[in-house]
C-alpha cells in the first residue's frame, strides 16, 4: 500500500528539499540529543517550553513524512536521528510560521490528502482509512493535523528558500566542473626520503622542490622526465579527470584544482603542490573543454541541479537563523521511546 502512494504525487506534494536521506542531524547535535538519556528532558523555543509529550506531535508529523516518501524503504534508510532532526526544523518552522501569520485552510489539507490517496485520479477512502487506522494507528482527523503541519512547513520553505535564481554564468561553471577533463604528470618527492624526522623533513623537501621548480623555469624545461632522471626521481601520471573527480594521491582539495584547470597545455606550475605523502611538481599533459553543442542539450537540467544546491544552502542558512532567531535550547535527552499515538487518547 505504502508503495501504491509513493509512486503518485507525494514526493511533489511534500518536496521539500534536502530532507529526505540526509538531514543536517549534525547540524543540531541530534545524536546525543537522541541517546543521551537524562530526567529534565524539555525543549525551549522563544522562551516557551516543549516538553517531550509536545514534541511528540511535531515526531509524529516527521515520522508521517517520511514513510509518505519513503514507503516500504522508509524503516531501512530512516533512522532516529533523521526523524528527530526533521521534528526540530518542523518546530522551528511552524514557530516561524505562527509568527508570519501563515495557515493553510481546510480546503488545502482536503485537496492535498485526495491527491495522496488518489487511485486512478479517484480518492479512494478505504485506502485513506486503512492507511491512517490499520497502518498509522491514529484517526483520520488526527492525520489532517499532521498534513497540515506539513504544509504550513511548506509554505514556509516556499516563501524563504526556494526563490532563488541562478545564472547562466553558474550553470556554465557547473557544467565545466562536471565535463572538462585533465591529464597531468608530476615529479614526486616523498618526505620519506629526507633524513630528518617531522616538520623539518617537510622544510628540507619543499626546499628541495623550490630548487626544482627554479631550474625548470631557468632552463624553460617542458618535460619532467629529464630533471626527475637527474635526481634519480619519480614522474607519475594521471588518467583524465574532471574538476570533482579525486586525483590519486593529491586529496580533493579546491585549490589544487583551481591551480590545475588554469594551467595551459604542457605548462609547468610553479607551485608546489604538498600533497599527503610527499611533494609534486605539476605539468598539464592535456586538456578536454566542454563541448558547446553538448552543453546547450543539457543546459537546462545542470540548471536545475545548481539550483537544487543554491537551496540546500539556503535551507541551511535559514534553519541556523531560526534557531537563533528562536533560542532553541536541546536538552541532552532521548526521546526514541515515545510512541505514534493518536493524540485525541
Amino acid at each position: 500500500m505504502l508503495k501504491k502512494i509513493r509512486s503518485r504525487q507525494v514526493k511533489i506534494v511534500f518536496w521539500i528539499l534536502i530532507i529526505l536521506i540526509v538531514p543536517p542531524f549534525f547540524f543540531w547535535g541530534v545524536t546525543s540529543f537522541t541517546r543521551t538519556r537524562r530526567e529534565n528532558a524539555n525543549i525551549f523555543i522563544d522562551g516557551k517550553l516543549i516538553s517531550p509529550e509536545e514534541f511528540r506531535k511535531y515526531q509524529n508529523a516527521s515520522n508521517i513524512y517520511y514513510r509518505l516518501i519513503m514507503g516500504r524503504d522508509f524503516s531501512k534508510q530512516i533512522t532516529q536521528e533523521i526523524l528527530d532532526s526533521k521534528a526540530l526544523e518542523f518546530l522551528l518552522l511552524l514557530w516561524k510560521a505562527k509568527k508570519d501569520k501563515v495557515t493553510v485552510s481546510d480546503k488545502e489539507v482536503i485537496e492535498t490528502i485526495e491527491k495522496i490517496f488518489s487511485v486512478d485520479g479517484k480518492f479512494d477512502k478505504e485506502l485513506y482509512l486503512r492507511y491512517t487506522k490499520d497502518g498509522l494507528g491514529i484517526l483520520p482527523r488526527t492525520f489532517e493535523e499532521y498534513i497540515r503541519m506539513i504544509l504550513i512547513s511548506e509554505k514556509i520553505i516556499d516563501l524563504y528558500v526556494r526563490n532563488v535564481e541562478v545564472s547562466d554564468d553558474e550553470v556554465r561553471e557547473a557544467y565545466k566542473k562536471t565535463n572538462e577533463k585533465a591529464k597531468i604528470s608530476y615529479i614526486f618527492l616523498p618526505y620519506k626520503n629526507f633524513e630528518k624526522e617531522g616538520e623539518q623533513k617537510k622544510s628540507l623537501a619543499e626546499d628541495f622542490a623550490k630548487k626544482l621548480i627554479k631550474e625548470i623555469m631557468e632552463n624553460n624545461i617542458f618535460e619532467l622526465e629529464p630533471i626527475a632522471k637527474k635526481y634519480n626521481l619519480e614522474v607519475k601520471t594521471t588518467d583524465y579527470f574532471t574538476y570533482n573527480e579525486p586525483i590519486p594521491n593529491f586529496g580533493f582539495e579546491e585549490d589544487i584544482y583551481q591551480d590545475i584547470f588554469s594551467l595551459k597545455k604542457n605548462q609547468i606550475s610553479e607551485r608546489l603542490f604538498l600533497v599527503p605523502e610527499g611533494i609534486a611538481i605539476v605539468r598539464l599533459d592535456d586538456f578536454l573543454p566542454i563541448e558547446e553543442e553538448k552543453f546547450n542539450e543539457e543546459k537546462e537540467n545542470y540548471r536545475n541541479w545548481v539550483k537544487s544546491q543554491k537551496m540546500f544552502t539556503h535551507h541551511m542558512n535559514f534553519i541556523s537563523q531560526l534557531r537563533k532567531e528562536s533560542n532553541l535550547k536541546l536538552p541532552a535527552q532521548s526521546f526514541r521511546d515515545l510512541p505514534l499515538k493518536d493524540d485525541n487518547e
